[in-house]
């Protein structure tokens, strides 16, 4: 597969681990699907009450993935805090979004978690807001009704005029590049859809962010799409344009 501009792969990256520089974004993509002995590992990786939120969940598919979602964030966080994953303390602010507090702490450092379908993905920057969104292409969703239900006039012209062959991926890139970048600014979904405007190049391996607001529209915003196969789409949004992408592996991590 190409790797697009300003996207790369990390391999047998950070030996030693660093906060990525202010022009870098370090995206984690991971099975949610653990062998038993990693699930239990990543079970004590939780705090007393991500253990209780898990212990809620109906169904066991649910908690297995909301285990393995939470403890690969702390095991990925432990990397660049170099403290265990159990040790993290994480806080939520007013917006919704977490922070590292105490122990292991980096001030500038931002991360984002999504996970769909089985798969998860962890975004890491310093110094700058990040979100990050992960789906999953599926068929038999009714892309055309939700995109004239949430998008704007603009993204429905893009959407209705994609054939039916590649209607599924245009849609879910213009979803998940909404998703990016409201989980970025710490809104979520409550924000309404259609002022968030996702502008695609050509290529579609990014897109620009229109957001309406109180003085028009912004376009303060990037979204980098992952090199993912060809049944998930997954992005990166963060602010400015003069940043990248690079792909990390949760094999380099180790034990």
């Amino acid at each position: 597969m190409a790797i697009p501009a300003l996207l790369q792969w990390a391999t047998g990256f950070l030996m030693r681990p660093v906060c990525p520089g202010f022009e870098d974004v370090h995206a984690w993509v991971f099975s949610l699907d653990l062998p038993s002995a990693m699930q239990e590992r990543f079970s004590t990786f939780l705090s007393p009450a991500e253990q209780a939120r898990a212990k809620r969940f109906k169904f066991p598919d649910d908690r297995r993935h909301y285990v393995a979602a939470h403890g690969y964030l702390r095991r990925i966080l432990s990397h660049y805090c170099q403290v265990e994953p159990h040790a993290l303390i994480l806080e939520s602010l007013p917006s919704g979004k977490p922070r590292v507090i105490g122990a292991g702490k980096l001030p500038e450092m931002e991360f984002n978690l999504t996970h769909s379908h089985g798969r998860g993905a962890v975004a890491v920057a310093c110094g700058r807001a990040v979100g990050i969104d992960l789906e999953k292409v599926r068929v038999e969703v009714d892309c055309r009704r939700l995109a004239s239900r949430y998008f704007s006039a603009q993204e429905q012209s893009s959407v209705f005029a994609a054939s039916e062959q590649r209607l599924p991926g245009v849609f879910l890139r213009h979803w998940v590049g909404k998703e990016a970048y409201l989980k970025g600014i710490g809104v979520g979904l409550q924000f309404p859809l259609d002022q968030c405007e996702v502008i695609l190049t050509e290529a579609e391996e990014r897109a620009v962010i229109r957001c309406q607001g109180e003085t028009g529209f912004s376009e303060a915003w990037t979204v980098r799409y992952l090199p993912l196969e060809e049944e998930w789409i997954g992005g990166v949004a963060s602010q400015g344009d003069q940043w990248m992408v690079t792909v990390c592996s949760v094999s380099t991590l180790g034990e």
